[in-house]
């Protein structure tokens, strides 16, 4: 049986809420090239943050997912694409931070 991401997530979530643990936190968000195509996992693209050294996934063409863990929430913390400061953003108490990306070359377009 395969599970696409939205029930990924839900089932996720139920089982972390059941478990008394705390929603996880991080950066999501749609990401693409100056052409409009979207990035995937295998083109060299890292999306990382100063919380961690985790980096993002890229559950499908075009969008990118950095699940931080509870302990990010409520934090303010710096999202970098291939090393470029995207800005600092306060991550919410429960939930994703929706950040854009758009790539000219390999350079983070602000």
């Amino acid at each position: 049986m395969q599970l696409n991401l939205k029930t990924f997530l839900l089932l996720a979530g139920i089982v972390c809420f059941g478990q008394g643990q705390a929603a996880a936190c991080g950066f999501d968000g749609p990401i693409e090239h100056g052409d409009g195509s979207g990035v995937s996992g295998g083109s060299g693209v890292r999306v990382a943050t100063s919380w961690n050294n985790q980096h993002a996934q890229f559950p499908r063409k075009g969008y990118y997912f950095l699940d931080l863990g509870p302990n990010a929430c409520g934090e303010k913390i710096e999202l970098f694409v291939n090393g470029y400061s995207m800005g600092r953003y306060n991550v919410p108490n429960r939930g994703m931070v929706t950040v854009p990306v758009k790539l000219k070359g390999n350079t983070p377009v602000r």
